[in-house]
Parts: C-alpha cells; sequence; structure tokens
C-alpha cells in the first residue's frame, strides 16, 4: 500500500510512492547527524532532505572556498561563508519548512563528549584521521551505531559501525601519525583539526558515494532492506568490494583494536604506540 498523494503540489510525491505510510512517517520524525559539511556533508544533506529527513544536524567549522564549489556544490556567493550555514540556507531555500537544519559552527573538539555521543543515528564526512578514530572511541563507550565515509581520487568507502559486532574505523587500517590521540584517548576529547591538503577526488566518486549513504540511511531507519556493512568503489577501474550486515561475511571487530575493543585492557602509553604500528584489516582477501 502506498500513499495517495497529489503529484503536482506534494514535494515528496516520488518518496511517497515507494514508502508505506508508517515508513515516511519514520522518515519524518528521523534526526540525522552529520560530521563535517564539506564534499560529503554537503551532498549528503541535500539528498537526505530530498529523502524525507525531518531533521538534519550539521557540524563543522569550516568557511567555504572556491575549490568547494565543483566538488560540494557551493555557489560561488558562499565562498567565505561558514560551511553549515551555506548548506542550512540551501535546504531551506529548497525545502522551506519542511526540513528543521540546525547548524552547529564547531569543530568536534569544541563540543562536549556527550553530545557527539547523544545521536542515534550520526554520519562522519571529515578528513581528519584522529577526529575520526576520536568518534569510533566516544560513539563505541555509548554504545551508538555510526556511519563512515571517505573518498579520494576515483575512490569512495562507506563502513557502518555496530559496536560490538562490525569492524569500527580504526580497526581497518590504524594509521602511523597519531600524536593527537593522547588527547582523544586520555581526555575523551576530539583533537583540534589538522591542516591537510585537499584530497584530490572526480565528482562523480562522491556522488556515487552520497546515493550509497543516503540510501542506506532511510534503510537504516525504516528497517527494510538488506544493510550494507562496508562497500568501496572506484569508478576509473570499475571494482567494488560490498559486505552485508545481514551476511557472515561482515567485517568483524579487530580483536587487537584498542579504539573498539573495551575489553583490552591497556595504559595509554601502549595504545598509542600500538596505533602507531597500523595494521590493515585485510579479511576480505
Amino acid at each position: 500500500m502506498v500513499i495517495e498523494v497529489d503529484r503536482k503540489s506534494n514535494i515528496y510525491y516520488n518518496v511517497k510512492l515507494v514508502l508505506e505510510p508508517s515508513d515516511y512517517d519514520k522518515l519524518r520524525r528521523a534526526e540525522v547527524w552529520i560530521i563535517g559539511s564539506g564534499g560529503i556533508g554537503r551532498n549528503l544533506a541535500l539528498s537526505l532532505a530530498s529523502s524525507a529527513i525531518g531533521k538534519i544536524v550539521l557540524v563543522d567549522g569550516d568557511r567555504v572556498e572556491a575549490r568547494n564549489i565543483a566538488i560540494a556544490g557551493f555557489e560561488r556567493e558562499d565562498v567565505g561563508m561558514l560551511k553549515v550555514l551555506s548548506v542550512k540556507n540551501a535546504i531551506q531555500k529548497r525545502f522551506g519548512r519542511r526540513v528543521r537544519v540546525l547548524a552547529i559552527p564547531r569543530y568536534t573538539y569544541q563540543l562536549e563528549e556527550a553530545i557527539l555521543e547523544k545521536p542515534e543515528i550520526m554520519i562522519v564526512g571529515v578528513d581528519n584521521v584522529a577526529t575520526r578514530i576520536s568518534i569510533a572511541s566516544l560513539r563505541t563507550g555509548a554504545g551508538k551505531n555510526t556511519i563512515f565515509l571517505g573518498f579520494g581520487e576515483f575512490q569512495g568507502s562507506y563502513l557502518y559501525h555496530v559496536p560490538g559486532k562490525t569492524a569500527c574505523w580504526a580497526c581497518l587500517g590504524r594509521p602511523k601519525d597519531l600524536e593527537d590521540l593522547s588527547t582523544v584517548l586520555e581526555r575523551r576529547r576530539c583533537p583540534p583539526p589538522e591542516k591537510l591538503n585537499p584530497s584530490p577526488i572526480l565528482p562523480g566518486a562522491v556522488m556515487k558515494l552520497i546515493g550509497v549513504a543516503s540510501s542506506e540511511v532511510v534503510k537504516i531507519i525504516t528497517g527494510k532492506g538488506s544493510l550494507l556493512q562496508y562497500y568501496c568503489f572506484d569508478v576509473m577501474e570499475c571494482w567494488e568490494i560490498k559486505k552485508l550486515m545481514d551476511a557472515s561475511e561482515y567485517l568483524k571487530p579487530d580483536p587487537e583494536c584498542p579504539v573498539c575493543n573495551p575489553l583490552k585492557s591497556r595504559d595509554l602509553k601502549t595504545m598509542i604506540d600500538e596505533l602507531r604500528v597500523g595494521r590493515t584489516w585485510a579479511s576480505w582477501e
């Protein structure tokens, strides 16, 4: 059964055609947090708003640069504006009051841990490695699921982390340079953002990733369909790796991961030393 709607006046006409009334209501009541409002965050926020998500919370302290226009879709007049405010304006211009948008012009290290632990649905789309790991640590401690998105050149990746069941972002490959991580593990706070070189990326790879992530969020909220746990692709070489949540092949937590394995009793120095070594998860090979 689908909802009877007026195709000429209802902005979500096409969305309602494929949803049960109860599922549509779930989307309208849902609240989704997006960490980062650049190439991933802005495009994803607009896609989720188009999918009838009722409330979107944006977290980012950055301002729009000229390079963000091609990848993230910002307008030229947005340059210099706070990204979260620009994205909020774009959503409200298109959807009016149909989507509530809370813009938080702050970096994650400026927020109390409870703020990052509370949301039921959080998507992380930032470049900062230490921030990704710190959020994985905080969310694991709170027992909250988290989606991690990333891209580079012709590739994109999606990871759905369920504490205690699936691999976290640090399980897949722990980087070697994590001096700021001591702040995370000792104070349970995100580190200040690093000054990073812009990621090389083909816009088509970003949009493919956004399509995957947006669809997965809808499935998570409605409880319908087969959920992805891990998805990685390359639009140039035409390959992809896919792991489903309802199959035994999904990526399990690394028993040696000091970030998401609370049973590992280690002192701070040992944790950091192990994270510096780096370890690549290769269970799909």
